[in-house]
C-alpha cells in the first residue's frame, strides 16, 4: 500500500516535456457534476462550474451560454426540467424513482454544446424506513423514520419525520396493524392506527383516508357483513400475504385474495366449529394457507383455512418423545402466541411457539410448519444447573411486557421485563441475559420481518428492533441477534431521545 502511494505521488510530481497544450481555447468544460444525486423534500441543488479561456463561468458573464436541464426518457422524449445555470432548492415535482438527467450547456457564438450526465433518485421521506407510533399522554402520535442511500455511499442519513398524516389520530393507541395483499404481483398497504375506542386507516403513502369524513372500520367489509361496534385487537397476514385475519372482541375476520387491492374487505366471523362459536384469542399464528386461533372457552386451538375460512381443530400429533395434551383441552391460559420462520434458510424451518400458564407455572409448547408438536414441557422442569451463565427457567417471565420469535433463532423464545431483554432456549430449558437497558423501560420488542428495514436480506433476520423509554425520552435500537449466549450488540441506532 505505501508503494503504491508512493508511485503515485511521484506520478504528481513528474513534469510531462512534451508538446502538449491544455490550456482552453475558444471551448468550455462542465465540472463539479456527482454521478449520482438524491433528493427527498422534492427539491434538486447542483452547483456545476463551467470553465472557459476566461475561467470560471459566475453570473457576471453567465450569458454567453444557454443552459437546460434535461430529463431524458428516450428517443425523441425529452422534458426541460430548468434552464438556468445552476439548480438551487429547485422543484421537481417527480414521483419517486430513478432518472436519468442531461445538463446541456451550449455556447451562444459558436453553437458548440456539451452535456453531463448523473442519476436523480427521488425518495420521498414517506417510502421507506420505520413507522413509530407514540403514545404521549394518552395522545398519539405517529412518526416517519426514513432514509436515502447515495450510490456508492455505505452509511445512511436519517430523517425523522412527525407531520406524516395531517390529522386526528386517536387516544390511547395500542397498535399499528398493516394490510397487505400479494408481495409477489406488486404491493399495495392498508395502514390502520388502532385506538382504544376507534380507528384510523391511512393509505399506503401514509395519508389520512377518507379525506373528509371520520373513518370507520366496518367500512371495510363486505356489505351486508359488517359488525357493529367493532374495535380491532390484532390484525396479521399470512406468509406470502394472500389473506389476513383480523380480530376483534372474540370474532375473527377472514380476507383473502391473490391480486393487489387498495383495501381489505372482511367477511362474516370464521372462528365457528360445529355450530359454536369460539372466543378467539387477539394473538394468531400463521403458515402458508392457515392461521391458527386460541379459543378462550375451551382454552384449545383451532385452524382456520384463509381461502375457505374453514375452521377445524388442530389435530394433536407429537414427534416423539413429546407427550402434549389434546390441543382442544390444553387447561391452560394463553400467554403468548407467536412464529419464527427461518428465513433465510427455509420456510419450511419455520416453528410456532405457545406459551401457557395455570396455577403451577408455566408451560411452553412448539410445532413445526406442520403443527407436529415437538416440544412441551413446563419452563424449569428440565434444567437441572446455572453453571453456563444460564438461569434455570425463564427467569422473571412473570413480570414480562413483551415477548417475541423470529428469524433464524428457532429455539429461543425473547421477553422483556423492565429495561431487560432475557432469551429462554426451549431445549436446555435455560434463559440468559443478553441486553440490559435499565434504568430505561422497554416499550416495544419484535423482529424485522420485512424488506422495507433496510437491512441486507441476510442480516435482516438476525436482527431484532427494541424501544425504551426514559424520563419522557425515547430512543429505538436495531440489535443484532446471536445464537450463543453472548449479549446482542447494537446494529443501528437511527432514532433516539425523542420525546
Amino acid at each position: 500500500m505505501t508503494a503504491v502511494a508512493v508511485i503515485l505521488l511521484l506520478q504528481a510530481c513528474y513534469k510531462d516535456l512534451g508538446n502538449y497544450d491544455y490550456q482552453i481555447i475558444n471551448g468550455f468544460e462542465i465540472d463539479s457534476i456527482k454521478p449520482n444525486y438524491t433528493v427527498m423534500n422534492g427539491l434538486l441543488t447542483v452547483t456545476p462550474e463551467i470553465r472557459d479561456s476566461t475561467g470560471i463561468v459566475t453570473e457576471a458573464n453567465e450569458d454567453r451560454y444557454t443552459y437546460a436541464w434535461l430529463r431524458y426518457r428516450g428517443a425523441n422524449n425529452i422534458d426541460t426540467i430548468a434552464t438556468t445555470r445552476q439548480l438551487i432548492n429547485h422543484p421537481l415535482g417527480l414521483g419517486n424513482g430513478n432518472y436519468s438527467i442531461y445538463y446541456r450547456v451550449t455556447d451562444k457564438n459558436t453553437g458548440v454544446f456539451k452535456n453531463a450526465q448523473f442519476t436523480l433518485i427521488i425518495s420521498t421521506t414517506r417510502s421507506e424506513g420505520f413507522l413509530v407510533l407514540n403514545d404521549i399522554g394518552g395522545k398519539a402520535r405517529l412518526d416517519m423514520l426514513s432514509w436515502y442511500q447515495e450510490t456508492g455511499e455505505s452509511t445512511k442519513d436519517y430523517h425523522y419525520i412527525t407531520d406524516v398524516v395531517g390529522t386526528p389520530l386517536p387516544d390511547n393507541p395500542s397498535k399499528i396493524l398493516v394490510a397487505q395483499t400479494n408481495v409477489w404481483a406488486g404491493q399495495s398497504r392498508t395502514i390502520y392506527v388502532i385506538g382504544q375506542s376507534e380507528a384510523v386507516k391511512l393509505d399506503k403513502a401514509i395519508r389520512y383516508y377518507p379525506d373528509s369524513l371520520p373513518y370507520q372500520l366496518v367500512w371495510d367489509f363486505t356489505p351486508g357483513t359488517s359488525p357493529s361496534g367493532l374495535v380491532a385487537e390484532n390484525m396479521e397476514r399470512s406468509t406470502v400475504a394472500k389473506f389476513h385475519v383480523l380480530v376483534g372482541q372474540g370474532n375473527a375476520y377472514v380476507h383473502y385474495g391473490s391480486g393487489v387491492m387498495t383495501m381489505a374487505q372482511w367477511s362474516l366471523p370464521v372462528n365457528i366449529y360445529q355450530s359454536r362459536t369460539l372466543k378467539a384469542a387477539s394473538q394468531i399464528l400463521f403458515d402458508y394457507t392457515y392461521c391458527t386461533l386460541f379459543d378462550e372457552d375451551t382454552r384449545g386451538l383451532y385452524r382456520i383455512l384463509g381461502q375457505t375460512g374453514a375452521c377445524t381443530p388442530l389435530v394433536r400429533n407429537p414427534i416423539a418423545p413429546c407427550d402434549p395434551p389434546s390441543m382442544q383441552d390444553l387447561q391452560k391460559d394463553l400467554v403468548f402466541m407467536g412464529s419464527s420462520n427461518g428465513y433465510p434458510f427455509a420456510l419450511a424451518d419455520q416453528k410456532h411457539f405457545v406459551l401457557l400458564k395455570d396455577a403451577e407455572g408455566y408451560w411452553i409448547l412448539r410445532m413445526d410448519m406442520n403443527y407436529r408438536q415437538d416440544k412441551w414441557h413446563k419452563i424449569g422442569s428440565i434444567a437441572i444447573s446455572e453453571a453456563d451463565g444460564g438461569f434455570i427457567g425463564a427467569k422473571d417471565i412473570d413480570k414480562a411486557s413483551f415477548f417475541a420469535v423470529g428469524g433464524i433463532y428457532l429455539d429461543n423464545l425473547y421477553y422483556a421485563v423492565g429495561g431487560k431483554v432475557y432469551k429462554y432456549n426451549i431445549l436446555d430449558d435455560k434463559s440468559y441475559l443478553v441486553l440490559d437497558k435499565s434504568p430505561a423501560t422497554i416499550t416495544y420488542m419484535n423482529f424485522i420481518n420485512d424488506g422495507a428495514s433496510g437491512v441486507g436480506s441476510n442480516e435482516l433476520y438476525k436482527c431484532m428492533m427494541v424501544a425504551v423509554e426514559n424520563g419522557g425520552k425515547g430512543s429505538l435500537g436495531l440489535y443484532r441477534l446471536y445464537i450463543g449466549t453472548d449479549p446482542w450488540t447494537l446494529y443501528e441506532n437511527p432514532y433516539s431521545n425523542k420525546p
